[in-house]
């Protein structure tokens, strides 16, 4: 009679003989592509700004082999029409860097961001590396025609500062603009018609030059607070003030809390460019 922890034993055997099997005949796994040898990627970029009439505008990617000539092709994951992407970009031998034009149709809106999204495919990368490069690419990329108008001093009513700042205008949208007056990011609009007289036309607006009749984000927070909030008050006068020389911009100050009251912002124009 055979021993029970002899049987047992075989039993083990069949089963780990059959566990075997089935691990052969069910693994698929398929080896990643290998990477390292090229380690390309995007150099040096950010969001473009393009004024109306342009209609390229050039990328830059870099490799860290520069031994022998190297075509790689460029994923496109997010291409709006617009735009035309060549499907690769060649390297020479000896080069490390390499620029690449995209070209940009009449389809193009103006004023309007476009999400612009690149990526080298992974066999061309070294994404195992510890690095500050990027083998992908998103950027916003827009047309606008605003240029620098005049140097102006401006006065914050409610924080209590003066500085200059750089006032621009839009021919296209007949519109002015403090860029981050505030804060980076966050960008301060009026439409005014030039007169100096009672045909004085004035608004504060959103970036699309409609007037702002609700609270906005100024940009500015902090610890006690929080988030900041500005809404244009046009109870009283705005507008540019010929006896002071002065412009003038009433804004209410907001948190979740409640509101500071309102308060005059002030600028004069220094000069023109």
């Amino acid at each position: 009679m055979m021993k029970p922890n002899k049987i047992f034993l075989l039993a083990f055997i069949a089963f780990m003989g059959v566990f075997a099997t089935s691990c052969s005949d069910d693994d698929n796994y398929t080896p990643g592509k290998e990477t390292g040898a090229y380690n390309v990627y995007f150099k040096g970029e950010s969001n473009v700004t393009m004024s109306l009439t342009d209609k390229t505008f050039d990328i830059t990617i870099a490799r860290s082999n520069k031994n022998g000539e190297l075509t790689v092709p460029l994923k496109k994951v997010r291409v709006p029409d617009c735009f035309k992407v060549p499907e690769s970009v060649t390297f020479a031998n000896g080069d490390t860097v390499k620029t690449i034009t995209i070209s940009v149709t009449d389809s193009m809106k103006v004023f309007v961001n476009y999400i612009f999204d690149l990526q080298i495919p992974e066999e061309y990368t070294n994404q195992y590396k510890t690095q500050t490069v990027y083998p992908g690419l998103n950027m916003n990329i827009h047309k606008e025609d605003y240029k620098p108008y005049a140097k102006v001093s401006y006065s914050y009513g409610f924080f209590g500062a003066t500085q200059e700042v750089n006032l621009d205008y839009s021919a296209y949208l007949d519109l002015y603009r403090f860029k981050g007056l505030v804060e980076t990011g966050y960008d301060f609009y009026f439409k005014w018609n030039g007169k100096k007289d009672s045909t004085q036309e004035f608004s504060v607006t959103n970036a699309a030059g409609e007037v702002l009749t609700s609270a906005f984000d100024s940009g500015y927070k902090d610890d006690d607070y929080g988030k900041y909030s500005a809404t244009w008050d046009n109870s009283e006068f705005n507008g540019y003030k010929a006896s002071d020389d002065l412009f003038y911009i009433l804004y209410k100050w907001t948190v979740s809390l409640g509101s500071f009251g309102t308060y005059a912002d002030t600028f004069k124009i220094i000069s023109l460019y």
